[in-house]
């Protein structure tokens, strides 16, 4: 496959328009609202998680499985199983190596381990939208690109919730969002690049991508469901966090 620069100047414009709706929701959070209150006070952190939850399984697993299932070939469908294995092994590799040093002991290690999953998950949010403008008519690509920008403008929204409830500064949280749409810029550039070979290419990086943001979500998750005193509410409000993405997704 030969690239061109035309090719990868598409992938760009198409990662741009990725990271840059992921940048426009990260500017929501920065809004101050009632008597200069920031919003993310009134997000907890279980919230946050249902919505991670939710969107790993509807944006990245269940994408990256339904999309190499053919009912006659397996060959596709358990590489899909496989990058999704390796996604969870990687996370929980990286997990293993914060922890033999000092300053990634314990609860410092979730920021960072969070900030790694949602990087790897924006990735393929990046390439689709470069692949799709470089390797199809501008018809075709439009109601993707505009689909994945719709979905990423609560997404870097959340992204800075997830990461204040984390215990990031706002400053930090909000960065730190501004990163992940930086990484779908990044995507754009290499959809761009593989345009020939992107449908056999982005199942897999959704999958690998969804199980490492999946492990730690549940992680999360189970952290927050083992304090007894907070079980009750902290079930109902990840029961509404993973209600507001399903709820966002039947309609996109």
């Amino acid at each position: 496959m030969q690239i061109s620069m035309e090719s990868i100047l598409l992938g760009t414009i198409g990662g741009l328009s990725s990271g840059g709706a992921t940048c426009l929701g990260t500017l929501l959070f920065l809004i101050p609202t009632w008597r200069g209150k920031k919003i993310d006070h009134l997000i907890s952190i279980e919230f946050a998680l249902g919505m991670m939850l939710a969107a790993s399984v509807f944006s990245l697993l269940l994408p990256s499985l339904s999309e190499t299932w053919t009912g006659t070939d397996l060959g596709h469908f358990a590489g899909a199983l496989v990058s999704i294995l390796l996604g969870v092994l990687f996370i929980s590799h990286l997990g293993k190596i914060l922890s033999d040093f000092t300053s990634f002991k314990g609860d410092s290690q979730r920021p960072v381990l969070f900030i790694v999953a949602m990087m790897l998950h924006n990735l393929p949010e990046g390439v689709a939208p470069g692949a799709a403008l470089a390797g199809m008519s501008l018809d075709q690509s439009l109601p993707i690109i505009g689909a994945i920008a719709l979905q990423n403008l609560p997404e870097g929204f959340t992204t800075a919730l997830a990461f204040r409830a984390l215990g990031a500064s706002t400053g930090v949280a909000a960065l730190g969002s501004f990163a992940s749409g930086g990484v779908e810029l990044i995507g754009g550039v290499i959809g761009g690049s593989l345009v020939g070979m992107v449908d056999g290419v982005l199942p897999y990086l959704l999958g690998f991508a969804g199980g490492a943001m999946i492990t730690v979500s549940i992680r999360e998750t189970w952290e927050q469901l083992s304090i007894p005193q907070n079980r009750k509410r902290a079930f109902v409000q990840l029961l509404a966090g993973a209600f507001l993405i399903l709820l966002f997704s039947a309609f996109t």
